[in-house]
């Protein structure tokens, strides 16, 4: 397999790993790589995913079972303080980076619809992973 034909997983984990443990230490939990980053040799953008048990996410930007159901955009719970500090973290992330980059902190109950999908480990942390089913999905 030529080089040209490798995922861009191969790069980003180096790439990535310093900015990734930083925001790890920030929100306490391990930082993921996901989406077609992790197949594809260009993907359209960088899939970057922090996910906190439901108990820190409620502290922060309110109750994900709203927001499950599509109501992401609303003043309900915190949605507006999440849609700044991704649009904000994203945002630093790219301009840092230069990639196009889509950070999200999310609560197990929307990050299981996306268990069995494969994910890397990009921060250099000791965190321990975390159990969808164990931290409340």
């Amino acid at each position: 397999m030529g080089l040209t034909h490798l995922p861009a997983s191969h790069f980003l984990k180096n790439y990535l790993a310093p900015w990734a443990t930083q925001i790890a230490g920030r929100f306490g939990y391990p930082v993921y790589l996901v989406g077609s980053a992790l197949t594809l040799p260009e993907p359209r953008d960088i899939d970057v995913r922090c996910i906190v048990p439901t108990a820190d996410f409620k502290a922060r930007y309110g109750d994900p079972k709203v927001w499950s159901r599509g109501l992401w955009m609303t003043r309900e719970n915190g949605a507006i303080a999440y849609a700044a500090d991704m649009a904000d973290l994203s945002r630093e992330a790219a301009l840092a980076l230069k990639l196009n980059l889509d950070f999200q902190v999310q609560p197990p109950l929307e990050a299981h619809q996306f268990q069995g999908f494969p994910r890397l480990r990009l921060d250099a942390l000791n965190l321990p992973e975390l159990d969808l089913d164990a931290i409340g999905a």
